[in-house]
């Protein structure tokens, strides 16, 4: 096995976990589409891994081409998706103690606000690695991640902002 494909290999191991995370969240739950999309995205990263090692974050590039592959099949397939699976979101994010109640009100906000809070706290991306790798403002994320904090704060602790 050469170099290069064993590195891909080791980062893999690490990264495919927390990706998929990220992209459940986004997917509201449904497991094969995240599946689906995140499989297809660490392909694509395979077959660029020359570029993509160059990277800053290649788990952070790789997680924004699942999110937009599961966003396409979403739109492709003009499905509703069903309310978060919470026991699949948590195993695959977090350890089994986390806050059920939140992964729960995580799935009730849009895609937008799902991607960002995503990207922020499974990911641990920056603000600014956020807005750079959605290619949208800075500031854009920040209204997003306080929208989505606001509207999970009023769901969890049914306080009005």
């Amino acid at each position: 096995m050469s170099t290069e494909r064993r590195d891909f290999d080791d980062w893999f191991a690490q990264s495919y976990r927390r990706v998929l995370g990220s992209v459940l969240i986004v997917c509201a739950g449904d497991m094969p589409r995240a599946e689906d999309a995140t499989n297809d995205a660490f392909i694509d990263a395979l077959e660029k891994w020359d570029r993509v090692s160059e990277m800053d974050s290649p788990r952070a590039w790789v997680t924004k081409v699942a999110i937009n592959k599961a966003k396409r099949s979403w739109l492709h397939r003009k499905r509703y998706v069903d309310p978060v699976n919470v026991d699949s979101v948590v195993a695959s994010t977090t350890d089994p103690e986390s806050n059920i109640d939140l992964w729960a009100a995580v799935s009730d906000l849009s895609v937008k606000q799902r991607t960002a809070i995503a990207m922020r706290y499974v990911e641990g991306l920056s603000q600014g690695d956020i807005a750079q790798e959605l290619g949208v403002a800075p500031g854009t994320v920040s209204a997003t991640l306080t929208q989505a904090r606001a509207k999970l704060r009023v769901e969890l602790e049914g306080e009005a902002v």
